[in-house]
């Protein structure tokens, strides 16, 4: 279901074997729990509680300092402007480790970047460097039109890891392209030429 919520919310999942799709991996920190027999506190909630009020003086400190300050961080922006000047900088600026980092490495680890990748190289062998619409990747991908068969493979095989369980679902398709739109991925990426229309490019 779709909810409303305030943005200053940590949110927390877990589970086993989780996989991150390729816009999650670069909006979350994975960490793995390690069980252990003794030295965490019983009570983790309220253990987390007791240290909030010290943690939130810190943090507030933190980002005072970086925005009083006359040194900046001179790293490459993330898709988040707003997070990189209150929440990003200011951790590096303190000492702290490049969260952006990690969500690079999530993304270029994840099953959707790996399906990616062979759904565009596919797609750059398919078409050749040339436009293509979403009814022509359809076609070659269900085996319609005539086409090496490793390539139609991977052009199906490339659309359901991302999600596309029908073929002729041009709807889908559409919408699994557009979360893939100017994103790179191993010196290629995609972008729209037209309202169905896309494009395979260079980085």
């Amino acid at each position: 279901k779709i909810v409303s919520c305030p943005t200053n919310v940590q949110w927390l999942m877990s589970g086993n074997n989780l996989s991150l799709g390729m816009d999650e991996a670069s909006r979350w920190l994975a960490c793995w729990l390690v069980a252990r027999d003794h030295g965490g506190p019983e009570d983790v909630a309220a253990h987390a509680l007791g240290l909030r009020t010290e943690a939130l003086q810190h943090m507030v400190g933190i980002l005072a300092g970086y925005l009083t300050c006359g040194g900046r961080v001179t790293l490459p922006p993330s898709r988040f402007t707003a997070w990189d000047r209150l929440v990003r900088f200011p951790l590096v600026w303190a000492g702290g480790l490049d969260a952006a980092a990690t969500f690079a490495a999530n993304e270029s680890q994840g099953q959707d970047q790996q399906a990616t990748l062979q759904l565009l190289q596919a797609i750059g062998k398919a078409f050749s460097g040339r436009e293509f619409t979403l009814s022509e990747l359809s076609r070659a991908s269900a085996g319609v039109v005539q086409m090496d068969a490793v390539v139609r493979d991977n052009l199906r095989e490339g659309l359901e890891m991302l999600g596309v369980q029908r073929l002729d679902n041009l709807r889908v398709i559409n919408h699994r392209l557009s979360e893939l739109v100017r994103r790179p991925v191993a010196g290629v990426m995609l972008d729209r030429a037209g309202a169905q229309r896309f494009i395979l490019k260079t980085a």
